[in-house]
C-alpha cells in the first residue's frame, strides 16, 4: 500500500482554487485553497492579484485543464444538489480534497467519504486547520487496490437498498477496466435500484493538432506521478458500455460543452460526465 497522499488529488484541488477566483467561475469552492500546500497557495494568490494578466498567462500555458476540472466539479455539484433531497445517503468515493460536505446542502443525509488512508489523513489535518466541522461527514479509509469495495461497503455505516447518491469522480481513468467494472457491480449490489451514480470518464476523442503536445505531456506527467491513465472510452460508446454493466445513463455531457455554455471558455481534455442508475434486475 502506498504511504503518500494522492498528488493528482492535490493538483485537482489547485485547479478548483484557481477556478474559484474567477468572476466567471465554473465551480464555487471557497475551501479548496485551505487544502493546498504553501507553494500552491502562493500560486493561487499570485493569480488572484495579477487580474487580467493571470487570465492571459493561463490562456497561454493552460489549454483548458483548469476549465475542464472546474466544469466537471460544477456539473457534478449541480446534479448532486438535485438528487440529494431524495436520498438519505451520499457516498463520495475517492473523495480526495472534496469539500462538498461543507459547501452543498447535504445536512439531511449521511455523508461518507471513502479514500486512501494517506490522503484521508492529510485531509483530516487540513480540515482541522480550516476549522471546518468534522462531523459534517464520516470517513472510511481503504486501499481498494488490496481490499474489496463490496467488503468495505458491507462493514460501513452505509445501509444497503437505501436511496443513495454516489459521486465517483477523478478515479475511473486511473483504474484497469476490470476494476471499474467491479466497482460498478459492488455499488449496484449494495445500494440497489435507488442508487444515483455521478461519475466522469476519460475520453478517446481525436485531439486537435495544436493540443496534441499538451495531451502527450499530460499523459507523461501522470505516469511520472505514478497515476497513469488506464481506462478511457469514446463518447458514443459510453451508454452501451454502461448498459452492459447494468447501468442506464440518464444524463451525459462533457466538460468542454459545460465550460463553453456556462463561461464561454474551452475545456481540454473534454472529460465525459455521466449520471446513471442501475437497471432493475441487471445487478451482477
Amino acid at each position: 500500500m502506498r504511504s503518500w497522499p494522492s498528488l493528482t488529488a492535490e493538483g485537482v484541488c489547485l485547479a478548483r482554487a484557481l477556478e474559484h477566483r474567477r468572476d466567471d467561475r465554473l465551480v464555487h469552492d471557497p475551501h479548496a485553497l485551505g487544502f493546498l500546500r504553501a507553494p500552491a497557495r502562493a500560486l493561487v494568490h499570485s493569480a488572484a492579484t495579477a487580474g487580467p494578466a493571470a487570465d492571459l498567462a493561463e490562456r497561454g500555458f493552460d489549454p483548458g485543464l483548469v476549465a475542464s476540472i472546474g466544469a466537471r466539479h460544477g456539473w457534478i455539484d449541480e446534479r448532486l444538489a438535485a438528487a440529494a433531497p431524495s436520498a438519505s445517503q451520499v457516498l463520495l468515493l475517492g473523495a480526495g480534497y472534496d469539500s462538498r460536505a461543507w459547501r452543498l446542502p447535504l445536512a439531511h443525509a449521511i455523508v461518507v467519504e471513502l479514500d486512501h488512508p494517506a490522503t484521508a489523513r492529510r485531509k483530516a489535518r487540513r480540515v482541522r486547520r480550516q476549522g471546518l466541522p468534522a462531523d459534517a461527514r464520516q470517513v472510511i479509509t481503504a486501499d481498494l487496490a488490496a481490499q474489496s469495495l463490496a467488503d468495505v461497503l458491507a462493514r460501513s455505516v452505509l445501509r444497503p437498498d437505501t436511496p443513495t447518491v454516489v459521486v465517483w469522480e477523478g478515479v475511473s481513468m486511473y483504474l484497469p477496466e476490470a476494476a471499474v467494472e467491479r466497482t460498478l457491480s459492488a455499488l449496484s449490489l449494495h445500494f440497489g435500484p435507488d442508487l444515483v451514480l455521478l461519475m466522469d470518464l476519460w475520453t478517446t476523442t481525436a485531439t486537435p493538432l495544436h493540443l496534441a503536445a499538451a495531451e502527450r505531456a499530460g499523459r507523461a506527467g501522470l505516469r511520472v506521478l505514478g497515476e497513469p491513465l488506464r481506462f478511457e472510452l469514446p463518447p458514443l460508446a459510453i451508454a452501451g458500455w454502461m448498459e452492459r454493466r447494468g447501468f442506464r445513463v440518464v444524463r451525459h455531457s462533457d466538460t468542454d460543452t459545460v465550460a463553453r455554455l456556462r463561461a464561454g471558455r474551452p475545456a481540454f481534455p473534454p472529460l465525459q460526465l455521466v449520471e446513471a442508475t442501475p437497471i432493475p434486475g441487471r445487478a451482477s
